[in-house]
This record gives C-alpha cells, sequence and structure tokens, in this order.
C-alpha cells in the first residue's frame, strides 16, 4: 500500500509517497481504506 510520509517540516515538495506494508487490524481498532 503506499502512504504520504514528511520526514521534515516544509510545504508539499517534502512529501514523499512511499510503499508500505498494509497494517494489521488489533482488537479495537478499525482499517479504513481511502
Amino acid at each position: 500500500m503506499k502512504a504520504v510520509l514528511v520526514k521534515e517540516a516544509g510545504g508539499p515538495e517534502v512529501l514523499q509517497v512511499v510503499e508500505v506494508p498494509k497494517p494489521t487490524v488489533k482488537e479495537g481498532w478499525t482499517l479504513v481504506k481511502v
């Protein structure tokens, strides 16, 4: 799945789109697909 990563303060130029593993849903949590 893709995520937007922010490693430093700044404008839109500091945003990075990276591939991350799908999170596991734990008891009491809800996974929302956007």
